[in-house]
């Protein structure tokens, strides 16, 4: 064979198919899909190709193919029409992979691996004679007419392939030669392949699709983080608002001590209800003067809207403030007329170590201060003790976090005592151990 550029035509490719001994019948499923094979043979091979234009539109099918049984009959196909081309177009090892574009030790593998198959037997032969790692290797000239030669091969040889799975595969049946198909009719109607420019072209839609694949995932990351920050402070919200602050309520007017403001003169006063018939001579008939009961009020810490809102115990601890608070710490009593309001929580824990924990970190997240010189959360005598100024924009939040999840009462009390600072609310917490 001379060093002219190898082509092939429609006989070419007869040759081929027949060489191969296709089961047509199996691979177009009796026949049913029989135009979607012949569709493609068709848009594969067409005239006036070169070996190197067959073997990049191998590489072409190699890139497009994501169906495995698919993919491997195509590197069947490939490697036959290699073996097929090193026997009938009596080239060497080494032009076989020049023309191939391939390097020679990968071309000289499949040749031997061709023959090793065919001819077992030979086995140890065909190691040896295409043992090629580079194009000087003598045994880079050796060709198919001198392998018959040595080894009795016929020249006209065909290959054994009835028995292989490959000859017989379902291709037509699988989802993806349908989408193949189209797309070698788009790409392959040319003999005019540029492997390089397309792999570069389909690297640029990969990657667009991945940049597209990503901006999708930070939009839909940051939409879900900006819904859970709502949601977050819309049950924060929820939360504040079961919040219930109790304030004292006095009546103003007790109907059994009112009396009419005009009394007339048929008023009877009966003897019984004056202590000093004396005074009876002071009153004037004509200028009478009402009976105005004295209203007495009475303090309490806590509002009872209802028999449920009763503790199961009545322990006087949760009803007035502590020995230690009126005593030691000039405690309050709540007033009608008080100025400053003072919110107290009295609670009751299993675990008062892990509950001052979880408060200590409110304190510095909320920026509380200190009252006096007890240190918020000081063990004394019956539990621990707070006594601290809260930032009102902060107060509801804070008075929420501290009772939640946990068996507390909440008051709101008025008093005169002490001078709270502006913008800040002055909150009581007692902490009892159970």
């Amino acid at each position: 064979m001379n060093s002219a550029t190898v082509l092939y035509f429609q006989e070419d490719y007869a040759q081929f198919l027949e060489w191969l001994k296709l089961d047509i019948k199996s691979i177009s499923w009796h026949y049913k899909n029989r135009d979607l094979f012949e569709q493609f043979w068709e848009s594969m091979f067409i005239e006036g190709l070169s070996l190197k234009q067959v073997i990049e539109r191998f590489e072409y099918l190699d890139d497009i193919t994501e169906t495995g049984p698919i993919l491997s009959w195509f590197h069947w196909l490939e490697h036959n029409f290699l073996c097929f081309t090193f026997i009938r177009k009596q080239l060497s090892i080494k032009q076989l992979s020049q023309e191939a574009g391939r390097p020679i030790g990968d071309t000289a593998t499949i040749v031997r691996n061709y023959f090793a198959d065919e001819f077992p037997e030979k086995e140890d032969y065909f190691n040896k004679i295409f043992q090629i790692s580079h194009l000087s290797d003598k045994n880079g000239n050796i060709n198919f007419l001198q392998i018959s030669q040595e080894i009795r091969i016929p020249v006209e040889h065909y290959p054994n392939l009835e028995d292989q799975l490959m000859t017989r595969i379902e291709l037509t049946l699988y989802d993806e030669w349908p989408k193949i198909l189209r797309k070698i009719k788009k790409d392959l109607l040319s003999p005019l392949l540029d492997i390089k420019d397309f792999r570069l072209r389909e690297g640029a839609k990969k990657h667009a699709n991945i940049a597209r694949d990503l901006i999708v995932l930070i939009i839909i990351t940051l939409a879900a983080l900006f819904a859970l920050q709502y949601f977050n402070k819309m049950y924060e919200k929820y939360l504040t608002d079961q919040i219930k602050i109790y304030r004292p309520s006095f009546i103003k007017k007790i109907a059994p001590y009112m009396f009419d403001k005009q009394m007339g003169a048929n008023t009877t006063l009966y003897a019984n209800n004056i202590k000093n018939f004396d005074d009876i001579k002071k009153v004037d008939p004509n200028k009478p003067k009402a009976l105005v009961a004295e209203v007495f009020t009475t303090e309490s810490d806590i509002t009872l809207t209802s028999w449920d809102k009763l503790p199961k115990s009545m322990n006087s601890s949760l009803q007035k403030s502590s020995i230690y608070e009126e005593d030691k710490k000039g405690g309050f009593r709540d007033l009608i007329y008080g100025t400053n309001r003072v919110y107290r929580i009295l609670m009751r824990s299993v675990s008062p170590a892990s509950v001052t924990k979880e408060i200590a970190i409110y304190l510095r997240r909320y920026g509380v201060k200190q009252v006096d010189k007890v240190k918020p959360g000081t063990l004394v005598p019956g539990g621990h003790y707070y006594n601290i100024y809260v930032p009102i924009p902060h107060l509801k939040e804070f008075l929420s976090l501290v009772m939640k999840d946990k068996e507390a009462l909440l008051f709101e009390n008025k008093t005169w005592r002490g001078k709270t600072p502006r913008g800040m609310s002055k909150v009581l917490i007692w902490i009892k151990s159970v």
